[in-house]
């Protein structure tokens, strides 16, 4: 996850394009400073512990250690119609927008998330020719709420 505070204070016409804008920019995943011109940083790795279970660790550098968030879906919504599909605009849609809240297991003063402006990372049907696990491209704006 990057940091876009500064843009959603000081430019926030401009926060709901980055997920667009990310999603056609392939990012290293061995990112160490900030990315110009929005000056974006690393704050956080986003991945799941289950189906159910989405975890975002803050704690990624020794010298900032603000939090894990172990949570899990409270609602959700379809995301607009118009909204950005994938790389390019081709691909199969937008996940959907969600409602998260915390659980027991994190650390911090996190109660809920919410993930809004999606653009991609909804999949295909399963084939015969994908394989069991594979991976989707997305971006969106995540908001946490302590």
């Amino acid at each position: 996850l990057l940091n876009a505070t500064c843009i959603a204070a000081n430019a926030p016409n401009l926060l709901a394009l980055l997920p667009t804008v990310q999603l056609n920019v392939e990012l290293s995943l061995n990112l160490t400073g900030p990315l110009a011109p929005g000056n974006l940083s690393l704050i956080a790795h986003h991945y799941f512990a289950s189906a159910t279970t989405a975890v975002f660790n803050f704690d990624i550098f020794p010298e900032q250690i603000t939090g894990l968030v172990i949570s899990s879906k409270k609602d959700q919504a379809n995301s607009p119609a118009g909204s950005i599909k994938g790389p390019a605009n081709i691909s199969y849609g937008a996940v959907p927008w969600l409602f998260l809240e915390a659980d027991i297991g994190t650390v911090g003063s996190f109660k809920s998330i919410y993930r809004l402006n999606t653009a991609g990372g909804e999949a295909r049907a399963t084939g015969d020719d994908l394989p069991a696990a594979f991976t989707v491209p997305y971006s969106a704006i995540y908001h946490f709420l302590a």
